[in-house]
């Protein structure tokens, strides 16, 4: 039991969802596309995979201008992650 209750401070816990992962050569990643609860401990994983998607597409020769569809399919994994 806490000796001071009022002391601590309680907010309730947000996520972020964007509709589009991509503007031109814009790609969001990480929080900034899917800030997870902190208590899943997933969002740092999360950030990795984002920053290899493009890389292995621009590795493979991709179009630089053209990844942003290929990268928004990413979504359902950041989906399932959340639930």
């Amino acid at each position: 039991m806490l000796s001071q209750p009022g002391s601590t401070y309680h907010s309730p816990l947000e996520e972020v969802r964007i509709p589009s992962w991509n503007r031109s050569r814009v790609l969001p990643a990480g929080d900034a596309a899917h800030a997870t609860a902190p208590v899943g401990a997933q969002a740092a994983a999360l950030a990795l995979e984002d920053a290899q998607v493009p890389a292995v597409f621009l590795s493979r020769g991709a179009d630089r201008n053209r990844i942003g569809p290929d990268y928004e399919r990413r979504q359902p994994r950041a989906a399932h992650v959340r639930r």
